[in-house]
Order: structure tokens, then sequence, then C-alpha cells
């Protein structure tokens, strides 16, 4: 099925007749299901204002069984302290988004801007991703990801010689304690 929301929703109605029916093997495999499209549909979305319009309470009540089901069915507190954590970490990780939370020191606000832009363009066609309904249209969306992909790299190698903390920052690179002393110091 194409429709990943439609898919979701079927699942976690599946998982909720074999919660009522006390099948938590199924149960609990049809919620696993449901977080791996809830992550992987939340992981294409890149500005925080989409992120936050993505939860629900149903995406969050998948959340919410995962921990019931494991805890109380398969007396797995482990697995449950890990889907608990796990939900917290991805609305964490949701706040922060693919926003632009430190402005580079050396950027121009032009590039600021066109950061900014091409972000929530990046946004728009994975939305419209995930609600094509066709091969071609998917084909289509997904040329435009890349296209946008592309210019956002363009654009952090123009900024890169400026100011590598904050390019290390955006594509999700490890910085020492050191660096980040540093950096705090430098602000």
């Amino acid at each position: 099925m194409g429709n990943q929301d439609l898919v979701l929703r079927i699942l976690a109605s599946r998982a909720s007749a074999y919660a009522a029916l006390a099948d938590g093997t199924h149960a609990l495999d049809d919620y696993h299901r449901g977080a791996e499209i809830i992550e992987t549909l939340r992981n294409g979305l890149t500005e925080s204002e989409y992120k936050f319009g993505f939860a629900s309470k149903s995406k969050n009540r998948v959340y919410h069984w995962l921990v019931l089901i494991a805890q109380q069915h398969f007396k797995q507190a482990i697995e449950a302290w890990q889907w608990a954590e796990r939900a917290k970490g991805r609305a964490f990780l949701d706040q922060l988004g693919n926003c632009v939370a430190i402005a580079p020191r050396c950027a121009s606000p032009e590039w600021i801007r066109h950061e900014r832009a091409l972000l929530s363009e990046l946004t728009r066609t994975e939305i419209h991703l995930r609600q094509a309904r066709s091969d071609d249209e998917r084909r289509r969306s997904l040329a435009d990801i890349h296209s946008v992909r592309s210019k956002i790299e363009e654009l952090l190698k123009k900024i890169e010689p400026e100011d590598l903390a904050y390019i290390d920052l955006r594509q999700g690179k490890p910085i020492s304690f050191q660096q980040l002393k540093q950096l705090l110091c430098d602000r």
C-alpha cells in the first residue's frame, strides 16, 4: 500500500483489536510495525512545525500501547522503558528538527534565508511524496527531493570554509567536548 498514513491507521486498529482479544503477540507486532512507519514518516519531515503537526493522539497512542503491552502482557520492563524513552527522544528530536537553530558565525543573512527556504521546500516536497497516489507522482517527488537536497548541500559547501562547526552540526557530525566548550566560549 502506498499511503503510509492509511497503513498506520490500519495497523493501529488491528493491533487494538488484537489487544482487546488478549493476543499480545500480534498486537505488539502490529504496534512495532506502526512505530516503524511513524519514525520513517517523521524522519522525512524537516521543519519542526510540520513535525508538530505530524504528531497526533493516534500516533502517540502507538507508543503508549507498545509500552503497555510490553510491560503488562510480556513483563518486559526493559523493552517498555526503551519504548517510553524512544517516544520522548522523538519528541525532543522533533523540536530540534532541521531548523537553523544557531546561525553560522560568518555566513551571510542571505545564506541563512536561502537555507531556511530550501528546508521549507524540502518539507513540502516530502509531504507531497507521502501523499502521492501514483508511481509517477512518487518518482517526481523523489526527483524533486533529490534536487532540493543537492541545493542544500551546495549551500552548505559555501558556508563550510566560513564556519566548519556549523556544518558539522547541520550534518549531524559529532563534535568533541573540547569543540563544544570552544563553541560555547566563543559565543
